[in-house]
């Protein structure tokens, strides 16, 4: 799945360790989201002057997990260098709408930058780092689903070099995936067999997941209304191409013909439960949806070992589904009910995307093969009962002249005159096959109307048939 996965596309990178960092002449890039400590404003009264004398936490001692409130999180670093730094901030916009930055100045805090519409998957904007300056910023955010708040600093150049990396990056991962899809769909035309049709969707259903993680979306289409929750949509389907074609890999039906049930339910109350959250934007309905997703994935893979021994696709599947549920269990459900996680990126999605991928593209190449040699089988046992079909008819046929001649003691060249009568044959060809004359021909066939007490040809043929009966 991959099959990467259904759900490790929720994951959401935190690492903690320093309270600072210290940017050096060596400095290119910088991921500052383990430099910040937090509080919490549930409800919403803090201000610029009171939010200095408030204690603020370490995410490793305390992780809020999935959380809608107000947060200010405070970040150091300090210039070491001789000389002004020229930085940028780059940040992730996934979990948030409103954002304001501050700077503390000789203690007192001042606004250098915000937004209260979203345009953008990611932000960025320029400060300058004074030589041996020590800075200290406060951002207030309103979080929607959770405290995920990835930011990295970048020098001019580091941003440059980190964008044609990150192009290079984009082309190779969805070229590879346009590539593994073609090569599905190819499959599916020449064997029509629905198992790389569904294999398909998974796969359009996780790049699509992985291309909103990225703010594609928001690249090609700007600030629209419809992109904001599209990654529940995205979500839902994975999980509805999840429980089809382990079903049609695995053959559960056959082993588990109960299992469909729970499936398909479970893809009904995602569906309604995401909903809800869209309607209410009642956080507690996305976690239920998280929920419900994880449980049906974990039911699923663990089809996938119960079918270890007996079936090859369950052991591929179980390599590709595997990094997906260790992901989702020790990531999403964790960063979601506040127990610290073992950190996850948008590039461990990817990775980890490609290696389900070319998993399951090898298990296609087997599943090619099958579905031939098993086209062959049908082909060959089908040219088998007709060649057995034929012999039978031709050996009924037979049976029934040899009993007719009998019956009306025909002599054994009108019987061969007549066998070419009953083909529709001429008296002239009737001649030339048996070597006669056509006056021949015409007295055999005057002798056989007289014992058969008929005076047409066609009267012939239903005297035969009808004695078949």
């Amino acid at each position: 799945m991959r099959f990467i996965t259904p759900f490790i596309l929720l994951f959401f990178n935190f690492g903690f360790s320093q309270e600072s960092i210290e940017i050096d002449v060596d400095f290119t890039l910088k991921s500052l989201k383990s430099e910040l400590v937090y509080y919490l404003d549930v409800s919403t009264l803090e201000t610029k002057e009171s939010i200095q004398d408030k204690e603020f936490s370490s995410f490793d001692k305390n992780f809020p997990g999935a959380n809608d409130s107000r947060v200010w999180l405070r970040l150091k670093f300090k210039n070491v260098t001789t000389k002004n730094k020229e930085l940028v901030y780059r940040i992730n916009t996934t979990t948030f709408n409103n954002l304001s930055l501050y700077k503390n100045t000789n203690g007192s805090l001042k606004e250098v930058y915000s937004f209260e519409e979203k345009q953008k998957k990611y932000i960025q904007f320029p400060f300058v780092l004074n030589q041996g300056e020590t800075a200290e910023y406060y951002f207030v955010v309103d979080f929607t689903k959770s405290i995920f708040f990835p930011i990295k600093v970048f020098s001019e150049d580091g941003l440059t070099d980190f964008y044609y990396k990150r192009w290079m990056q984009l082309g190779l991962y969805y070229g590879f995936s346009i590539v593994v899809l073609l090569i599905n769909l190819m499959f599916y035309f020449i064997n029509r067999n629905r198992f790389f049709l569904l294999y398909c969707g998974l796969l359009i259903s996780i790049t699509l997941s992985i291309f909103e993680l990225d703010g594609l979306f928001y690249d090609f289409f700007g600030n629209s209304k419809w992109i904001e929750h599209l990654n529940l949509l995205f979500y839902w389907l994975i999980l509805v191409f999840v429980v089809l074609f382990s079903t049609e890999a695995l053959q559960l039906n056959k082993h588990y013909p109960k299992l469909i049930y729970y499936g398909v339910s479970s893809i009904v109350l995602s569906g309604i439960v995401y909903l809800l959250f869209i309607a209410s934007d009642n956080l507690l309905w996305y976690i239920v949806g998280e929920v419900i997703n994880s449980l049906c994935f974990t039911i699923y893979t663990l089809s996938a070992v119960s079918l270890f021994k007996k079936s090859l696709y369950a052991r591929f599947a179980l390599v590709a589904y595997l990094v997906l549920y260790i992901s989702n269990i020790l990531y999403i459900l964790p960063s979601q009910f506040g127990v610290f996680d073992i950190g996850f990126s948008v590039a461990n999605l990817k990775t980890g995307s490609i290696i389900e991928m070319m998993v399951f593209l090898y298990a296609i190449s087997f599943r090619h093969k099958k579905v031939t040699l098993e086209k062959d089988k049908v082909q060959t046992d089908l040219n088998e009962k007709i060649r057995i079909e034929n012999e039978s008819h031709s050996k009924s046929s037979e049976e029934t002249l040899e009993a007719f001649t009998k019956h009306y003691k025909l002599s054994l060249r009108e019987k061969e005159v007549m066998t070419l009568i009953l083909k529709g044959n001429s008296n002239k060809h009737i001649a030339e096959e048996l070597f006669i004359q056509e006056s021949t021909v015409k007295y055999h066939i005057s002798n056989i109307f007289k014992k058969l007490n008929i005076k047409k040809r066609i009267e012939l043929g239903i005297m035969f048939n009808d004695f078949k009966k």
